[in-house]
């Protein structure tokens, strides 16, 4: 017999097939892409790839760019709030422990010379405060912008100090001489003074208060080296400092200080990373409120804020809305505030603008806070009273005759 042969298959189709192959089983392929569009497709997908890269390192460079340049501008944001109950240290009296309110003493966050998206985010935040770096530093540098501020609250914690300890009844007499807060670093003739020095003697004028200090140091020129002298460690120290041009030329010598006390009682505050004078109030409250047996805040939370002098006044502060953000944070029921100033010490514009800061404020801070302005301690003793607070009962010249 012949052979079979297999039947012709479609016009134009290869006659033998690989075995195994899905034409060979039976099954129809598609016919194989040319291979010119094979490399346009190949060309197209590359193209993707590399623009999708090009957009990535254009992104990544901005996003670090954003983080590396920086802008001439600072940022003042709502800070924390710290309660004061376990910073303060009482030594050489009785203290007492109240265990339902307390006294919270607020800060603000402030940025200088921030980069381009802490710029961009405090644009977008209603309760962030945007000025110029000029502004917020007065152009000083920025070593002693910190020293500037050590000092601040280091002269916040005395009068503090003196106050409180004053309205428990202690005497706190002044002592001879000026306290050295801090020496600016700026001022290099002053690098001979140190914080806790108190002068005793300048250019051989004997130096009682800080009022005699400024008229001995007015005594001489620019550039002069004066003989000053200086108890250290309670030791008597003769140095030298050299006299620079204040920002009216007048000479000064560089350091920030603060009148002499004896105070009868040790009292330590805890303000680490903390500075400014604005802590004042709360800082009084909060020592005047360990020294005496009943409770100041009532079952309270107080936020407090405002300078305070060695006479109790309170006095204005900055970042007075940030705080009212913070007070609101921290669940405080009340929050003690420095009151405008009189007819008589500003102008009317000034007073109506203090108005509508305080108006901004209460909305700030919302209306389970109650925002209540204080001028000295007593005003803010007698807010605490009305809304549940002890009245403070002097008790320092008891302790005192039972020290002796």
């Amino acid at each position: 017999m012949e052979p079979t042969s297999p039947p012709p298959g479609p016009e134009g189709a290869a006659e033998t097939e690989a075995v195994g192959s899905p034409v060979a089983s039976g099954a129809w392929a598609p016919p194989d892409a040319p291979s010119g569009r094979r490399r346009r497709v190949g060309d197209r997908s590359a193209r993707r790839r590399r623009i999708f890269f090009a957009v990535l390192a254009v992104i990544s460079i901005i996003g670090c760019a954003g983080f590396l340049v920086h802008v001439p501008y600072t940022t003042i944001s709502p800070g924390a709030s710290v309660p004061l109950s376990g910073r303060v240290s009482i030594e050489g009296a009785r203290t007492y422990e109240h265990r339902r309110g307390d006294v919270q003493l607020l800060f603000v966050s402030e940025r200088n010379h921030v980069n381009v998206w802490e710029y961009l985010r405090a644009r977008l935040d209603a309760n962030t405060e945007i000025v110029s770096d000029s502004v917020a530093t007065g152009g000083e540098p920025s070593a002693d912008l910190a020293a500037e501020a050590y000092a601040d609250m280091e002269s916040a914690k005395l009068a503090a100090t003196k106050v409180a300890l004053e309205r428990a009844g202690y005497r706190v007499p002044p002592s001879a001489g000026a306290l050295v807060l801090a020496p600016l670093p700026s001022r290099r003739g002053a690098a001979a003074l140190e914080a806790g020095d108190v002068m005793v003697a300048f250019g051989g004028r004997p130096v009682r208060t800080t009022g005699d200090l400024a008229r001995a140091v007015s005594a001489h020129r620019v550039g002069e080296s004066v003989e000053t002298t200086v108890l250290r460690s309670g030791r008597r120290k003769v140095v030298r400092v050299r006299l620079s041009a204040g920002p009216e030329g007048a000479p000064v010598i560089g350091v920030r200080v603060f009148p002499s006390y004896r105070f009868p009682v040790t009292v330590k505050i805890d303000t680490s990373g903390i500075g400014g004078p604005s802590a004042g109030l709360a800082m009084t409250l909060a020592i005047l409120d360990d020294l005496t047996p009943g409770d100041l805040t009532g079952g309270n939370r107080v936020a407090a804020t405002g300078t305070i002098d060695v006479r109790g006044r309170v006095g204005p502060i900055g970042g007075i809305q940030q705080k009212g953000v913070s007070a609101r944070a921290a669940g405080a029921t009340i929050f003690l505030v420095p009151a405008c100033p009189t007819a008589s010490e500003v102008s009317p514009s000034a007073r109506a603008a203090c108005g509508r800061d305080l108006s901004e404020l209460r909305r700030r801070a919302g209306r389970r806070v109650a925002v209540v302005p204080v001028t000295d301690l007593a005003d803010a003793l007698a807010a605490l009273h009305e809304r549940g607070g002890a009245v403070v009962v002097p008790i320092g010249a008891a302790a005192e005759a039972t020290l002796a």
